[in-house]
């Protein structure tokens, strides 16, 4: 093709067709500058199909990173409402005729804590490539959720870890339990013991007020969580 050009201009020149020659030369310009914006816009067509591959293949693995949060998010919040229960049970209790089967029931049922690990290798993954996601709804969601509402949650859950390891594992090194970690069982010693009763109420009294808080927070934090996944499902219904 080159050559071509060069035999015609040549041709031109020769036959002191200046003229022709000139508008010849303006025609090629024009079609190698038209041959340059369509290799541009082919570029460009394929570096939106790579991002587009990119997002969508991103946004599913967040979506996983969404659902495995909601997993763990709704089983902690299940313990926390069965210990709240067990919180206002005790609290309401006559320590020396109550049952002892309940009693130990409901203790061992507030004894430890819940740990959350959620998983923000999708998050991270967009994050790299400038956080560039063509939503911008799911964006900013996912945006809150990350960069806040998983922050405030998680330091809600480790309150409660905290709360256990400040105030609850003292009342169970002075001996009030005999404990069974194979079976799962916990035995009162000696229920009638005045002291015992005051350490377990004392830590009733404090606990009852922040797990409240961290009850509602995480219920609060699971409805943010489904609402980032149905704004997500549908930003991934539009892409595919």
């Amino acid at each position: 093709m080159i050559k071509f050009f060069r035999h015609t201009r040549k041709s031109l020149i020769e036959k002191n067709q200046i003229g022709k020659y000139f508008k010849y030369a303006i025609g090629e310009i024009i079609l190698v500058v038209i041959g340059i914006l369509i290799a541009l816009q082919i570029n460009n067509w394929n570096e939106q199909r790579k991002f587009r591959e990119f997002e969508i293949f991103t946004l599913k693995e967040v979506k996983n990173n969404l659902k495995n949060d909601s997993v763990q998010i709704q089983m902690i919040l299940q313990d926390r409402r069965s210990v709240a229960k067990s919180l206002q049970n005790l609290s309401k209790m006559d320590f020396e005729s109550t049952d002892i089967t309940q009693l130990a029931n409901e203790i061992r049922n507030i004894w430890g804590f819940d740990r959350f690990f959620p998983n923000r290798n999708g998050y991270e993954a967009l994050k790299s490539r400038g956080f560039q996601i063509s939503n911008p709804d799911l964006r900013n969601a996912l945006g809150k959720y990350y960069e806040n509402d998983l922050a405030k949650v998680s330091a809600s859950i480790r309150d409660i870890e905290t709360a256990f390891v400040n105030d609850f594992n003292p009342i169970v090194r002075k001996g009030y339990f005999k404990i069974n970690h194979t079976l799962k069982t916990l035995e009162i010693v000696n229920r009638n013991n005045q002291e015992f009763q005051n350490d377990i109420m004392e830590y009733i009294n404090v606990l009852s007020p922040n797990h409240g808080a961290t009850v509602i927070s995480i219920d609060g934090f699971s409805k943010i969580n489904k609402r980032a996944l149905n704004i997500l499902n549908s930003s991934l219904n539009e892409l595919n």
